[in-house]
């Protein structure tokens, strides 16, 4: 695993071998970036950058290598913890090792203009996730939340059943990709 682009582009990356971590692909973040370059450049470069679920810190530091201003990142398993600081020494970061569910606003030091989702697929938490960071009202309107999925596993029909109608007004989704067998939604968030 390494970083595909920007600044620290070839940089290897450390993972682990862990059940419960889905490295994201070199071609996934190609594909990620370049659709986040061609559409939503505004949302990335001198932003802020919020890495939910983040496993080794792959997707984060490929922001920051490609100009995000900031990152953050939550993950809440130890050795994934680890992971992250070994793969983003000496890079300015700030790491959350904690249950993003759990979390509250003061958790957060800023507000965030470009989010990327990515739990666990077997454990169905993208709706309460996705609910989870609207509310906690950290987000810079407007905004670009990333969710990952199993392909064909979510849908607006999904996150209606999951989150409340108000939260739902602010969010509109305007593209998915699917990638091999996972899929990528976009979301653009605007508070009303």
């Amino acid at each position: 695993m390494r970083v595909i682009g920007g600044k620290y582009r070839g940089k290897k990356l450390l993972s682990a071998n862990s059940d419960l971590l889905k490295p994201s692909s070199g071609f996934l973040k190609e594909t990620l970036f370049n659709i986040i370059n061609h559409h939503y450049k505004n949302f990335l470069v001198n932003q802020n950058f919020l890495d939910v679920f983040a496993g080794t810190g792959a997707v984060a530091l490929e922001a920051y290598s490609r100009g995000a201003k900031s990152i953050t990142l939550v993950e809440k398993h130890p050795l994934h913890c680890d992971l992250i600081k070994k793969n983003l020494n000496n890079i300015k970061h700030l790491l959350i090792c904690n249950n993003f569910l759990n979390t509250t606003a003061p958790f957060f030091k800023q507000r965030f203009n470009l989010v990327y989702l990515d739990p666990p697929y077997k454990l169905n938490l993208l709706p309460q996730s996705l609910e989870h960071l609207l509310n906690l009202n950290i987000l810079n309107s407007p905004a670009l939340i990333v969710t990952e999925s199993q392909k064909n596993t979510f849908n607006l029909e999904m996150l209606n059943k999951h989150v409340t109608n108000s939260l739902l007004n602010n969010l509109s989704l305007n593209l998915n990709k699917i990638i091999g067998i996972k899929e990528l939604h976009f979301f653009k968030y605007e508070k009303l």
